[in-house]
């Protein structure tokens, strides 16, 4: 689970009205060291015991206009620390240990044990809740905050996070070979193969179907492409159902691979070439995989299909080489407009385009879409699904509106009131997953 980076900003929320406290009257900074807490679910865990977090309200962490909403005070506590609401003066006062954290609302400026310090975004109220930089926060306590969006997992651990340089090129967020924990789900195997363009192992994670050992035939392919954060061994278990949906004959046989897109790549080339993600997946993974297993080597009989970032770089991908995909599918795609990655992703902008424009406008998905458009011209299945209570559902609207003035022939779908969670919208596909790819797939 890696850092989004320092742009990427969650929030606390922080009630107005008094709560009840469940946290023990002695807890202190060093009694806690990790919190856990997942998007839509009223429960957290505090060292691994579990614990509501607003007591008898249902209170839920939740994402709007992509940010991360959590009750503060209940976390403070958690944690041994208190949150302190001043409405006069509009303030929040945060103290845990020996350090103090003031901040007001509509200021972009907020004090540390008195030194004053510029935040990136102001402190506001919204729907008579205060909400603050979770990661300033985290980072001057002592913390530091991970966010898994396939799970929407948030992990707040006792670990002082580095302080952000801009002198600093260190790619941390860079893995190649993801060490895998625990078991996958059933049929799913962690594999890697040697990338001359990288130099180094990179892992896959790879679904056979279940005859596959019974028979000589070959199969299609879908590859699988995760958001922010992902790993190619964390993605494949919100599949758990999709070999028994295969040997049930409830799902078309076919070979799924889950692909390493190195945390926030949007599955693009570095600028200077050292992280060549889309590079090793199109002339190394997709080689490697006809080579070592039985497969229609084929555009006929190759998909792909993403979640998120995932969904972003699924699309491009599919537009960029229609002379090797069949079929493409998003779901909540990250559609990020040029404005957007400028600014709330700017750590995105540097790090993978080198915060050089014509770069980064040889890699934007919406340029990519419109120079290719003829290419993909009745060759090209397009699937694009985003759920009524997904933070992306505007830009996928767009992306639709872009695909209707070009007269491509999609399916555009949205998916009742689904947010941004990978796991809610397979689990709400069921056995119908796959379905637009073996539509055109070779069988």
């Amino acid at each position: 689970m890696k850092n989004i980076g320092k742009r990427i900003f969650l929030f606390f929320l922080i009630c107005l009205l008094p709560q009840l406290t469940f946290i023990p009257k002695n807890a202190s900074a060093d009694d806690v060291k990790t919190v856990v807490m997942y998007i839509g679910n009223p429960i957290m865990e505090i060292d691994g015991v579990r614990a509501e977090i607003d007591p008898g309200r249902q209170t839920v962490p939740i994402i709007s206009e992509g940010r991360t909403l959590i009750p503060i005070r209940s976390l403070t506590e958690a944690l041994g620390g208190t949150a302190e609401w001043n409405d006069k003066e509009q303030k929040v006062t945060i103290e845990l240990s020996d350090t103090v954290i003031v901040l007001w609302i509509g200021k972009a400026n907020a004090t540390v044990n008195g030194k004053e310090t510029v935040l990136d975004v102001s402190p506001v109220i919204m729907s008579e809740r205060t909400m603050l930089p979770l990661r300033f926060i985290a980072e001057n306590l002592g913390y530091k905050v991970e966010w898994e969006e396939q799970t929407g997992e948030i992990t707040i651990t006792k670990e002082q996070a580095p302080k952000p340089s801009a002198s600093d090129t260190k790619r941390d967020w860079v893995v190649w070979k993801n060490e895998l924990q625990g078991k996958l789900p059933k049929g799913i195997e962690h594999k890697t193969y040697y990338s001359e363009l990288v130099n180094t192992e990179v892992g896959y994670s790879i679904l056979l179907p279940p005859d596959y050992s019974l028979t000589s035939k070959s199969y299609p392919v879908i590859y699988w492409l995760h958001g922010i954060g992902g790993k190619e061994t964390q993605s494949p278990r919100i599949f758990g159902k999709l070999s028994d949906y295969m040997e049930d004959k409830k799902v078309t046989e076919a070979v799924v691979v889950f692909v390493n897109g190195v945390n926030r790549s949007f599955y693009s080339d570095s600028f200077d070439g050292q992280v060549a993600v889309e590079s090793t997946l199109i002339k190394e993974l997709i080689p490697h995989i006809d080579s070592t297993y039985r497969t229609i080597k084929s555009r006929e009989g190759r998909a792909i299909e993403g979640f998120s970032m995932g969904g972003y770089g699924a699309l491009k991908l599919a537009f960029r080489y229609p002379d090797l995909f069949s079929s493409v599918q998003t779901y909540g795609g990250a559609f990020i407009d040029e404005q957007t990655f400028i600014t709330r992703h700017a750590d995105i902008y540097s790090d993978v385009f080198g915060g050089n424009k014509e770069y980064f406008d040889n890699n934007y998905l919406y340029n990519i879409v419109r120079q290719n458009a003829e290419k993909v011209r009745d060759r090209l299945s397009i699937g694009i699904a985003c759920g009524g209570g997904d933070i992306t559902l505007g830009n996928n609207n767009k992306m639709h509106a872009l695909l209707n003035e070009l007269k491509l022939a999609h399916k555009f779908e949205i998916l009742d009131d689904l947010t941004h969670s990978a796991g809610l919208y397979y689990e709400k596909l069921g056995d119908s997953v796959f379905n637009i790819h073996f539509q055109s797939l070779n069988n």
